[in-house]
């Protein structure tokens, strides 16, 4: 990732500490977010196909809300990380794409169009490679933070021990 993609990075990340929740919840994050921007952002859990190379999230703006998909399958900590990659696309102003998502979300979002051509109206080509690894980076970078902020009163031992199983 280029050095102004880590500046540009790390300048979000600080921008949106404030919305960051104690104690950290992504859901909250995004309440959070969507109230501060004054626009919806709604998570949505989805059966992604597995596999190497697969996607496992997407976001998805409309002239409403901005959607992200998550894989259903995923761990807690792995849906963190997946939604804070697809926020990271979103927060750092990247084309969004549907280039790589599975067939029956894009049938899902446009059924009346066969995938291909839907892939065509809803959505440009896939992101860049530099776009992935800078909200990839996001996305580790946010669940660091959230789940470092201290909480009110200092960790009891039931905070240090959910910490140390996450």
């Amino acid at each position: 990732m280029k050095v102004g993609g880590q500046r540009r990075t790390r300048t979000v990340l600080a921008e949106l500490a404030r919305h960051i929740p104690v104690p950290w919840s992504i859901d909250a994050l995004a309440a959070n977010l969507a109230a501060a921007r004054g626009r919806p952002i709604q998570l949505l859990a989805w059966s992604f196909p597995e596999g190497d190379g697969q996607p496992s999230g997407a976001w998805i703006p409309t002239a409403q809300a901005d959607y992200i998909f998550y894989n259903r399958t995923a761990t807690p900590t792995g849906r963190d990380q997946i939604i804070g990659h697809e926020l990271g696309h979103l927060l750092l102003e990247h084309t969004p794409s549907l280039g790589d998502a599975p067939a029956g979300l894009v049938q899902a979002l446009a059924p009346a169009l066969p995938p291909e051509l839907a892939r065509r109206f809803l959505a440009r080509t896939g992101y860049q490679a530099e776009q992935e690894a800078q909200a990839e980076e996001f996305g580790t970078r946010l669940v660091r933070l959230g789940a470092s902020k201290p909480r009110p009163g200092g960790p009891d031992e039931l905070g240090r021990l959910t910490e140390a199983l996450r």
